[in-house]
Formats: C-alpha cells, sequence, structure tokens
C-alpha cells in the first residue's frame, strides 16, 4: 500500500483539504527540501508504506534528488524509540539524481544512521532522522538535521 501527500482528510465541516507531507534535511551542510512538484513525484512529495512492522518513506526534492527512509522490525515499531542502521532496523538513502546510479546508503559497511519517530498514529507519522551514507566503490554524503512530517 503506497499513501502520498495527495491523501485527503474530512474536517468538521467536511470539506476535502490535501494532507501535509514534507521532509527535510541538511545534505553535506545544504538545505534539501521535498517538493510536490518534482520530476519524478507527479502525485506527491513523500511517499510511505506503513505496517506495524514497516515503515518506509520516500522524497523527492524539485532537482530530481531523492531521500528514502526504511524501518524495518520484527516487532511492531514504536515512537520515541531510536532505530539505528548500525542494528540493521533502520537504512537510509540518498540518491543526487534519482534515475542516476550514484547511490549513497547505510547499506554499505562504514555508514551509519538513526530514525526516531515521534508520532505514530493512524492520522500522522513525525520524526527526525539523519545518517551518513557511502557509495560501495567511495564516497560519502552526510545527511543530518533531518525531520518529516506525513499525514495520512
Amino acid at each position: 500500500m503506497l499513501i502520498v501527500s495527495a491523501s485527503c482528510k474530512k474536517t468538521a465541516t467536511d470539506e476535502q483539504k490535501p494532507g501535509v507531507a514534507t521532509l527535510s534535511a541538511l545534505v553535506d551542510g545544504s538545505a534539501w527540501q521535498s517538493s510536490p512538484h518534482g520530476p519524478y513525484s507527479a502525485v506527491g512529495a513523500v511517499g510511505i508504506y506503513n505496517t506495524s512492522m514497516n515503515i518506509q518513506i520516500q522524497a523527492f526534492a524539485s532537482d530530481g534528488s531523492y531521500i528514502a527512509l526504511n524501518v524495518v522490525s520484527q516487532t511492531a515499531i514504536t515512537a520515541n524509540t531510536v532505530y539505528t542502521g548500525e542494528s540493521g532496523l533502520f537504512q537510509g538513502q540518498f540518491k543526487p539524481d534519482f534515475m542516476g546510479s550514484d547511490v549513497y546508503s547505510t547499506m554499505v559497511e562504514g555508514a551509519s544512521g538513526t530514525i526516531r519517530f515521534t508520532n505514530i498514529s493512524a492520522d500522522k507519522i513525525t520524526g527526525t532522522f539523519s545518517f551518513n551514507g557511502l557509495k560501495p566503490l567511495g564516497g560519502s554524503v552526510s545527511v543530518d538535521n533531518g525531520s518529516f512530517e506525513i499525514d495520512l
């Protein structure tokens, strides 16, 4: 199941309004922001796949760059728990160009990262993240001060 930022919630007056979906970070010290107008995000800026044991977040910027966050656990994912790349529960990925072959990932030996969900509910997921992504043949990217807010 893929839910994107174009999802709608009913208000008290039954009006349909688009949900909030944002993801931002510093990538090697430069501001990065998801965009609903990115070249590979015709519907929305942030997509999420959510089950009680797997949360995947994918976001595109207007320049075509891409950040993916994935938490896989054998138990329910809970708010206010830090999930780390070292434990294998958190996977972070940055691609300067979604269609390109450069991939900086926490899945490469020596890489690291953390994610913390501050809220997980039926209506919203929020949290913070950071990671140091590596390429298998060399090269690194630092993704710091990351945050996301996604209305479901």
